[in-house]
């Protein structure tokens, strides 16, 4: 049995070179690794600028990296020494301090790849050049810490008779001893995970793109985004995790590892509610689309003939039929039943069905309008109840009577919903 620990640390000081390997790190809330990711060789060619007094996010497709010269930039080793702010790059040596040897060290890049590049850093060193705004997303800074879980990395190579190292995902720290993709699991649930004597709040599942394509040590060239996806329909193409330091600590390699959540896992009694359209994956998106088709049809129905009928125009007499009504019930809760299933991960014992490839991705996809839709729809589908029980009681309730009966359900609506963000439920 492999008990949980850390296997290795790494510091990557210029976005996109290679990793410089650490035995500890000391870490501050909301800090990244010292020096990781401080430096960016930005390609002028691009339009873009950097203004060190005011950093910001710039997607990688502005820098020279492993996403825009994977193979090119594989030909360097580089190493830094945070001490003196120098960087090596195979024989030749850059101080970072000294503006005319950064302006060399980007013309020596540029020489490399052919463009033309600045070498930036912030004003205080502390801004991180990294791939994702899951950071300033989550509390405004862009600095995280990127977990990859060596079992995971092992499950790849099986599924996939590929042999990959965890280093080729560029992470910061590399772990084992937990279940493949377990670390998925803490970003649905939203668990901290203690390292060492530091905590972290795993806060995104990490998509992938060309960037790991190329392997410097033994140049073997895949899309490996490609292969996840067709290996892994449940995630996507995702592997390994952002974290946010939340509790200041040290981490040394060979530390144990502990998930310190004592809260239950949260359930979404809804589709997913948020959307990324730079990280999602668009096959799920597009399943939430036809679910979400298939629970609305009935809305709409109901809003179209209720407003002919308001009208004085006699389209549906028999819309609010009891059994009518039942039945559309019926099918809107299996349809509700049969997303939730695959949107909470109960899929994960059905690997080998059509719901289970359909993919389970905690919190991916789907869109406020998905939201907006099932409250709609549930909203409408008790008034219509209550309207076809009164008719059938011999209580004549029209049109009008179904607006009031909405405008009495909402305010429970709202209720409702304070209540299941009050005991944690999303």
């Amino acid at each position: 049995m492999i008990f949980p620990k850390v296997l290795a640390l790494q510091r990557f000081a210029v976005k996109g070179l290679s990793d410089d390997s650490l035995q500890r790190v000391t870490l501050d809330v909301g800090s990244a690794f010292p020096a990781d990711r401080a430096f960016a060789l930005l390609d002028r060619a691009t339009g873009k600028t950097f203004d060190p007094t005011k950093p910001a996010f710039n997607h990688k497709s502005n820098f020279a990296c492993a996403f825009t010269e994977c193979e090119k930039l594989s030909q360097v080793s580089t190493s830094f020494d945070e001490a003196s702010n120098t960087l090596m790059a195979n024989t030749t040596e850059f101080d970072l301090r000294n503006a005319d040897e950064r302006n060399q060290c980007a013309a020596y890049f540029g020489d490399l790849t052919g463009r033309d590049l600045e070498l930036v850093t912030s004003s205080d060193g502390s801004f991180q050049f990294g791939n994702t705004q899951s950071g300033i997303n989550y509390d405004g800074d862009s600095r995280t810490i990127h977990v990859v879980n060596a079992a995971t990395v092992r499950e790849f190579n099986r599924k996939t008779s590929r042999s990959i190292r965890p280093e080729r995902f560029r992470p910061n720290i590399i772990i084992d001893g937990f279940e493949p993709f377990e670390e998925f699991k803490w970003v649905d649930d939203e668990t901290p995970v203690t390292f060492g004597t530091c905590t972290l709040l795993p806060i995104k599942r990490t998509v992938r793109c060309a960037g790991i394509n190329v392997d410097p040590e033994s140049s073997d060239v895949f899309d490996v985004a490609t292969e996840l996806n067709d290996a892994f329909p449940e995630h996507g193409p995702y592997f390994g995790v952002y974290c946010k330091v939340v509790e200041s600590g040290e981490i040394s390699v060979g530390d144990k590892i502990e998930c310190v959540n004592d809260k239950p896992a949260k359930v979404s009694p809804w589709l997913r509610t948020s959307i990324d359209f730079e990280n999602d994956n668009v096959t799920v998106m597009l399943v939430d689309f036809l679910v979400l088709l298939s629970i609305t049809f009935y809305v709409k129905i109901i809003s179209i003939t209720s407003s002919l009928d308001f009208l004085g125009w006699d389209a549906a007499p028999q819309l609010h039929s009891l059994p009518s009504t039942l039945a559309n019930a019926a099918a809107l809760t299996l349809a509700w039943t049969l997303a939730n299933l695959r949107d909470n991960g109960w899929a994960s014992n059905l690997e080998d069905t059509r719901l289970g490839r359909m993919g389970s991705i905690g919190r991916k996809g789907g869109g406020y309008a998905t939201s907006i839709a099932l409250a709609t729809a549930n909203l409408w589908v008790i008034a219509t109840l209550f309207v076809a029980v009164f008719q059938h009681l011999g209580l004549d309730l029209d049109e009008t009577g179904l607006a009031l009966t909405v405008a009495l359900l909402l305010p429970s609506m709202v209720v409702e919903r304070l209540l299941l963000f009050y005991f944690g439920v999303r």
